[in-house]
């Protein structure tokens, strides 16, 4: 029984107790120019023949007369490409993933047609698809005069800076509640001035001049945000907020259910502190920790 290929004379045995697919595999994805050419010269817009498990480009002469299938898909370079891209920004991966051997080995096996980019190529097609999704929604603030909440965090990394975070709430046109983050930014200090003057720069940034809330935590610094950004508002047109302001402020509920939370347990402290170091006894130690696993 031999197997012979759709695109040139070459023929191979196919005793699948002898043989193997191997060599049909390596005929396939490196040998057959005819097979090759064809791919290349096909439409990326058009449904095209595709390989499937490497050797389905074989029609096999068994007794049966039986021959393997040829798949039909869509196979699109820029599209994959954009998924790809999308890939590393959702799953959270470095860059350097696409130069990865076993990435590279399994897109020259699974999509022989698709041209792996390099690590510079890709950050450059992140970075145009975030120009192009920032257009597209300050398209939608502006055709729409959209009216956002704003919810804004600061923290201190271990590396001793200064972080800034920006995000606005708003209804799109189909009345679905959406967030979006304007800004992830580094500041110079957590003072209500500086705050107030990077969340003025993202508004004139993205072009947003209506606000009805700002949520912030219960920092005192974050008082001399507010009135920082009521000044500003009613300073650009009468719209900019409601009430002029007098309801901009918005309190973190979360943060004020964490502080009550916290205060609670310093009336419960000396029978934490002994259920912590239980822990941590326990655990300091495999063999103890073991005993403790056969026993509870």
């Amino acid at each position: 029984m031999r197997a012979q290929c759709n695109y040139c004379p070459a023929n191979y045995a196919r005793d699948s107790n002898t043989n193997g697919t191997t060599n049909m595999n390596k005929h396939i994805d490196y040998q057959c120019k005819n097979y090759h050419a064809k791919l290349a010269a096909a439409d990326p817009k058009q449904k095209c023949l595709i390989k499937q498990a490497s050797i389905t480009s074989f029609t096999t002469s068994s007794k049966e007369g039986c021959g393997s299938s040829l798949g039909l898909g869509i196979f699109n370079k820029e599209d994959t490409r954009n998924v790809l891209a999308e890939m590393l920004i959702v799953d959270e991966l470095p860059f350097r993933f696409v130069e990865k051997r076993g990435f590279r080995k399994f897109c020259r096996v699974g999509m022989p047609r698709f041209d792996v980019p390099s690590r510079r190529t890709i950050v450059r097609d992140i970075l145009q698809m975030y120009i192009d999704m920032k257009t597209s929604l300050m398209k939608q603030f502006k055709e729409r005069k959209v009216r956002v909440c704003l919810t804004t965090d600061t923290w201190t990394s271990i590396q001793n800076i200064n972080y800034m975070v920006v995000t606005a709430h708003f209804v799109d046109k189909n009345w679905q509640l959406q967030k979006r983050i304007l800004s992830f930014t580094q500041i110079s200090d957590h003072r209500g001035e500086t705050i107030g003057k990077c969340i003025e720069k993202v508004l004139i940034d993205w072009g947003i001049d209506r606000v009805f809330t700002i949520t912030v935590d219960n920092a005192s610094s974050n008082n001399t945000v507010i009135l920082y950004m009521i000044r500003k508002l009613n300073s650009w047109h009468a719209d900019s907020a409601i009430l002029g302001g007098k309801y901009l402020h918005l309190w973190c509920c979360a943060h004020i259910v964490n502080i009550i939370v916290n205060d609670g347990l310093k009336e419960m402290h000396e029978s934490a502190c002994a259920i912590r170091n239980a822990v941590k006894f326990i655990k300091l130690s495999p063999s103890r920790f073991e005993k403790f696993k056969k026993n509870v």
